[in-house]
């Protein structure tokens, strides 16, 4: 608890400055950075949306799970949206399947 409160406040501190250009940004991407991927897959468990099974690039014949197409059309298509439901996100009450 000692380390994540700290990385919890930096963390709040960080998306009072993020706007919604840098949201915009996001969405535009073709191939998203892993920290990327990883942040919106984060964000579509914490918002409830579900991922797609996509062709796995590097496995013909086989599927992965996709969160990015998902998030580009629910999570990111209304920044300011996603702006206010991050601000306001009961972080005290997650629930553990989120975790």
């Amino acid at each position: 608890l000692d380390k994540a409160l700290p990385a919890l406040d930096d963390a709040v501190k960080c998306l009072k400055d993020l706007k919604r250009n840098d949201i915009d940004e996001v969405k535009n991407l073709q191939k998203p950075p892993g920290g990327v991927k990883l942040t919106l897959e984060a964000l579509c468990i914490m918002f409830g949306v579900k991922p797609e099974k996509v062709a796995d690039p590097d496995n013909p014949g086989k599927k992965i799970t996709d969160y990015f197409k998902p998030a580009q059309k629910i999570l990111l298509s209304n920044a300011n949206k996603l702006l206010e439901d991050m601000q306001t996100y009961d972080k005290d009450n997650i629930a553990d399947s989120e975790i």
